[in-house]
């Protein structure tokens, strides 16, 4: 009778065992949210890569650093050689940065620098490419409304746009609106356990204990059988 009840809890723990870690498995992961791409410190607004100038373009940007002291405004033919003065001084407040006169310089495809100084000694750096100068020569193409400059602060490089209008207005206003950032999606954990697997796992335990009781009672009434 000892033996019967022995192997009997050995049983209800086995089983309380198997249905506790069933349980377990159904808890996901704790993860870390993904961080947002911050907005960018310096953009150009105009002009844009691919943009076509003619006379006097207004060179603007967005500055949004809050230990800038001054900036230069370069441009050259190539980002390696973008070291003729355009204009430099203190940061304005607003976007505009200087009125490039174009009529100065022969057609052609140029680079322009933009290098904000700061406060700690870290200058910051923004490149366009491809800006295309037609004083003399024909537009080859039509250029849609340039799209507003999106990059990573920590970015430095040549920025990546869509082509724009001629620009003529020395006072022109524009905006920039950061993207929103996309979040990534959760990868699917592959040690996940489903809810249907917890109930058949728990199941099969409280079956495998429901016969364990049903062996045991039949023994012993063989056995006691026996012994008369």
């Amino acid at each position: 009778m000892r033996s019967w009840l022995r192997a009997a809890c050995w049983a209800c723990l086995l089983a309380l065992l198997c249905a506790s870690r069933a349980a377990a498995q159904t808890i996901p992961p704790t993860r870390k949210p993904p961080t947002p791409t911050p907005a960018p410190a310096v953009a150009f607004l105009n002009p844009q890569a691919g943009q076509a100038l003619q006379g006097k373009a207004a060179i603007l940007a967005k500055v949004a650093v809050s230990d800038g002291i001054e900036f230069s405004l370069f441009f050259g033919y190539t980002k390696e050689n973008a070291n003729f003065l355009i204009a430099e001084g203190p940061l304005p407040e607003g976007e505009m940065l200087a009125e490039w006169d174009t009529t100065t310089i022969t057609d052609g495809s140029y680079v322009l620098r933009l290098v904000i100084r700061r406060e700690n000694g870290d200058p910051l750096e923004r490149l366009v490419e491809g800006v295309r100068v037609r004083n003399t020569s024909p537009i080859e193409t039509d250029t849609p409304t340039p799209a507003p400059f999106i990059e990573s602060a920590a970015a430095t490089g040549t920025q990546k746009t869509s082509p724009g209008t001629p620009t003529a207005s020395a006072t022109p206003s524009a905006t920039v609106s950061p993207a929103p950032p996309t979040l990534t999606p959760w990868a699917t954990n592959p040690a996940e356990l489903t809810l249907d697997a917890a109930i058949r796992s728990s199941a099969w335990g409280v079956l495998s204990v429901i016969g364990l009781f049903a062996f045991l009672g039949f023994y012993a009434s063989i056995r006691k059988i026996l012994q008369k």
